[in-house]
């Protein structure tokens, strides 16, 4: 899902990259706590909905590409379409 953010943003405004290195810290910090998914059993760290969040977080500088990210998100599955209804900018 990283990743997908990552190439998502590069192609949109890649200046805001580089403040996601926050949020891929914070999250990152947690690896030795993390979850196996129920499906896969994957481990997760965090999950989608708060990852991206905290993406959102961090782009609220710029209110339109915060607004596109949610939708980016939304199109991938990573939250639900009602959740952009919640974050009002």
């Amino acid at each position: 899902m990283q990743e997908q953010v990552e190439e998502w943003l590069s192609d949109r405004s890649p200046g805001y990259i580089r403040g996601l290195g926050r949020v891929k810290e914070f999250f990152n910090s947690y690896t030795g706590e993390s979850a196996g998914c129920v499906i896969c059993g994957q481990n997760v760290n965090v999950c989608s909905r708060c990852y991206c969040l905290a993406v959102h977080k961090a782009l609220r500088g710029n209110s339109i590409l915060a607004s596109e990210f949610l939708d980016f998100a939304a199109s991938r599955g990573f939250v639900l379409s009602s959740v952009k209804g919640v974050l009002k900018l």
